[in-house]
């Protein structure tokens, strides 16, 4: 595993990255990186877990990123790092 260059990335996905969408989607941060051939976005995040009264609670998503530096629309979700 590889960690790749965020800001390539950001560069293929402006609206994705656009100002005010970390603090609107509670994101920690974002980590570009590559396993066995295929990239992804690691977002570490509270998103929106503490709706409802619910204490803050962070956790991981994983997008898939293709040859185009296009990020998927589908994630997966863990409660720890998957790549630690």
């Amino acid at each position: 595993m590889r960690q790749l260059n965020i800001n390539t990335l950001k560069k293929h996905n402006q609206e994705y990255f656009q100002k005010g969408n970390k603090e609107f989607y509670g994101d920690i941060s974002y980590t570009f990186l590559e396993h066995n051939n295929q990239k992804y976005l690691l977002t570490h995040t509270y998103g929106w877990s503490d709706m409802f009264g619910q204490p803050k609670k962070d956790f991981y998503t994983v997008k898939s990123v293709n040859n185009d530096l296009k990020i998927s629309s589908e994630s997966e979700i863990f409660e720890n790092n998957p790549f630690a």
